[in-house]
């Protein structure tokens, strides 16, 4: 009985709490109903013409019964009504792998999707091209330095990949083409070191031929082809979610291009570095030198009509 007793003298406690904070925020909202009321009207009529504006969330919840804690906090006593998703937040493609990609079931198989037959067959002739202007080096010629092949390029792929796996990027290959016994087997086994060296020094990504002609107006023109067919397989293979984010990443690089992590690299086309200046100086300048249109800083500028100082001094030159 005491129980029970306890039980209802409690409902009554919260009802009246509950009828006391209505009441309270009725009363506090009247003042405010003219002004409020109308605004809310007139809003509302101009939102129901566009397609990607919400209805305020407070002029709903004016008169939506509510309880109230200690601190003022208001807490819905019931779930609020849902507003029209905008436009931009639409989502009409589904997230996930997509096209030929979802037909890939092993690590060759998705391997292929960014790198096919023709990309390995456009870098074996692209590397052939460099093997033909080395091989005069080597003193038996074409039987110190071969042209290589589609397997032969996968190979040295496959021992880049291993050499990473294995945390021996920056081991002597010496080690892991050792005969001790302390290095992997597969290394030897798949070719010789001397091979490997020349491969590392031989792999290129374009055609030499052109290069001069396309660097003019790109400076990545010697991996530009391979990149964009990357992108392109990335794009074709896979469609991101509403919750991806983008962030950026520093690449150990000796030369001047930057990289940044959204699968797109920029290069300072726009300020090039003077010409006389050491690179460890690393200074930009939007200024050219009027005769040869070398880029020049105003410390290597040898009179008011920017002049370089080879320029100015011909004779420098010549000696």
């Amino acid at each position: 009985m005491n129980n029970d007793k306890i039980t209802n003298k409690v409902i009554e406690w919260l009802q009246e709490d509950e009828d006391t904070n209505i009441s309270d925020l009725n009363s506090e909202t009247d003042t405010e109903s003219e002004h409020s009321n109308h605004d809310t009207e007139s809003e509302q009529s101009g939102n129901s013409d566009s397609d990607n504006t919400h209805t305020p969330a407070s002029n709903n919840l004016l008169n939506t019964p509510c309880y109230v804690g200690k601190d003022g906090t208001k807490w819905l006593m019931h779930k609020p009504q849902t507003t029209k998703t905008a436009r931009q937040n639409i989502i009409t493609k589904l997230p996930g792998v997509k096209g030929a990609a979802k037909n890939s079931k092993t690590i060759l198989d998705c391997w292929k999707i960014f790198f096919p037959d023709n990309i390995i067959i456009y870098i074996v002739e692209c590397t052939n091209q460099q093997l033909n202007l080395i091989r005069s080096n080597y003193t038996r010629g074409e039987r110190d330095c071969p042209p290589t092949n589609f397997e032969d390029i996968l190979a040295f792929f496959g021992l880049l990949y291993l050499a990473g796996v294995k945390k021996a990027q920056h081991l002597n290959t010496d080690e892991l083409w050792s005969t001790d016994g302390t290095a992997p087997e597969f290394f030897s086994a798949t070719m010789s070191k001397r091979r490997f060296h020349t491969l590392v020094q031989a792999i290129r990504f374009d055609d030499r031929n052109s290069r001069l002609e396309r660097k003019k107006t790109d400076n990545l023109a010697p991996i530009r082809y391979i990149f964009d067919q990357f992108l392109k397989s990335c794009i074709e293979s896979y469609t991101i979610s509403e919750y991806a984010t983008i962030d950026e990443m520093l690449e150990a690089f000796r030369g001047r291009t930057f990289y940044t992590s959204n699968m797109e690299i920029y290069t300072p086309q726009g300020k090039p570095r003077c010409t006389y200046c050491p690179i460890r100086k690393n200074r930009f300048t939007q200024y050219q030198c009027s005769l040869c249109s070398k880029p020049i800083c105003k410390e290597h500028t040898a009179s008011t009509n920017l002049i370089c100082l080879i320029c100015n001094n011909p004779q420098d030159s010549d000696d």
